[in-house]
């Protein structure tokens, strides 16, 4: 007999993610026509897009739930407790409207993809909270909740599947970042949009190509992406614009991973002043839960601070240790998880580095590793929550010269979006970047909040200005480090 593995709700996962279980106990391959792989995170819609694609080579159908709305957010209320976080809030939402409008036939089998984790962040009550409306919402053929993590060895696809996770969320950082560009500074917005478009669409066809076999990446297939990518950048670069990148005012969007679910009138906000809006990249959001086993099976070890968890020899070492072979199983994943985040870092430098000749990408690429070990200079990370990453975000862009304001845009109950809202607001005060902070109770802002965000647009302007005169007066000169102390 097959072992249940996951929330029993009618369909289910076999124990090694292999196939699932439908209502009547039938075996079902995840490439079956009854099949629905359903997206309910707010990632971005071309990490969503590229997704969809990836998992089209491998034979799966997906399906993107609806965007975070007050509608949404008032479907969940029926479900939840009205406690959840903003992030969960949608996801209930999401999944409800999917569930309510989307559901083609009554055999259809619904997986819904969302955040497994452990951790004092809310997400980890997630399948408490998943369990207890699977036995309000009786359906039959779906499973609630899953997540592609080493946990299932990615749903039992390996490599393979977590180059799809991130090649997917990687292209659109990128893509959001330029198009947030492109709408400030194009000539001609209609047209340069309908442009870009277009060679996106080629771009994105792209990542389909071919059929996946096995649990090991196509690399045929990566050659054929960086080819397309070449092409973009090529074609998008014709696009006329009124200024460039550097020229122009920018500003950072960041709290972790809730931004996600509340940013649209933030960042639209923005774009009508003429500041470009850059949201911290999804790919840091995933580094965080990329890197669970690393802080866990340091701190079991003994290292209380991230330079020690994230060592890699020390890492290597201690799992070759027979002492230490009791938690040897952790300490192979923590492994695997310092390659990705490394090969993380790797693939983004050199896809940004790449797409720079389309004019519309602007920041630097900061890794995983520099972000937290700043944070971790004000924050401890031992309890594995965003609030260090997010510090180590604000240090390390605070003392760089691509943005020109920070914006900490949180919901109003993530209790790591307040604990870096109060470790920034000291930082803040020491230092000349524009800096605010804002909660919300979704996507959604008040008249006060865009009175804030006004003043920070006109900081940034000023700021930029003075930047722009400087580069125009003054020799360059060779960039700060990146990790000198904020404050002396």
């Amino acid at each position: 007999m097959v072992k249940p593995v996951g929330i029993p709700n009618g369909a289910r996962f076999t124990e090694k993610f292999t196939h699932v279980i439908d209502s009547e106990g039938n075996k079902v391959a995840l490439d079956d026509p009854r099949v629905w792989h359903i997206w309910t995170l707010d990632a971005g819609l071309y990490t969503q897009l590229i997704l969809k694609n990836r998992f089209a080579r491998r034979g799966w159908q997906f399906r993107l739930a609806p965007k975070n709305s007050k509608e949404t957010m008032q479907l969940a209320m029926s479900l939840g407790s009205g406690r959840e976080c903003v992030p969960c809030v949608g996801i209930i939402g999401a999944t409800c409207k999917d569930m309510l409008e989307n559901r083609s036939h009554k055999d259809e089998i619904s997986i819904y993809y969302n955040i497994d984790q452990d951790g004092p962040c809310q997400n980890g009550g997630f399948p408490v909270i998943w369990s207890a409306i699977a036995q309000r919402v009786p359906m039959d053929n779906v499973v609630f909740l899953t997540w592609p993590s080493q946990r299932n060895n990615y749903i039992n696809r390996g490599e393979a599947m977590a180059a799809d996770v991130v090649i997917s969320i990687i292209f659109g950082d990128l893509l959001d970042e330029a198009e947030s560009s492109l709408k400030v500074l194009a000539k001609d917005k209609k047209s340069a949009l309908d442009v870009f478009e277009k060679e996106t669409h080629i771009f994105m066809e792209s990542c389909k190509e071919g059929k996946q076999r096995g649990n090991f990446y196509d690399a045929a297939n990566l050659l054929v992406i960086e080819k397309a990518w070449r092409r973009w950048t090529k074609n998008v670069s014709k696009i006329p614009l009124k200024s460039t990148v550097e020229e122009t005012p920018r500003v950072l969007l960041f709290s972790g991973g809730n931004l996600l679910w509340i940013n649209y009138p933030v960042t639209d906000y923005f774009i009508e002043q003429g500041v470009i809006p850059k949201q911290v990249d999804l790919s840091e959001f995933f580094g965080w839960l990329e890197s669970e086993d690393i802080v866990r099976y340091g701190f079991a070890r003994g290292y209380t601070e991230a330079i020690g968890q994230y060592n890699f020899i020390r890492l290597a070492a201690s799992f070759l240790n027979p002492g230490n072979w009791k938690n040897r199983e952790m300490g192979l994943r923590a492994l695997r998880c310092r390659w990705h985040l490394w090969l993380l870092d790797f693939l983004i430098t050199r896809w940004r580095k790449m797409g720079t000749a389309s004019g519309l990408l602007f920041d630097k690429q900061i890794s995983w590793n520099e972000v937290t070990f700043a944070g971790n200079k004000h924050s401890s990370d031992a309890g594995y929550h965003e609030t260090c990453a997010n510090v180590g975000r604000y240090v390390l862009s605070a003392q760089g010269d691509v943005f020109d304001a920070v914006v900490n845009v949180s919901s109003f109950n993530c209790a790591p979006a307040m604990n870096t809202a109060a470790i920034v607001r000291h930082l803040a005060s020491s230092n000349d970047m524009p800096y605010a902070a804002i909660d919300m109770e979704g996507p959604w802002i008040s008249a006060s909040q865009m009175t804030l965000l006004e003043t920070i647009a006109v900081q940034a302007r000023r700021s930029r200005n003075k930047k722009n005169q400087g580069k125009r007066s003054e020799p360059v000169g060779e960039a700060g480090s990146l990790l000198s102390p904020l404050t002396t």
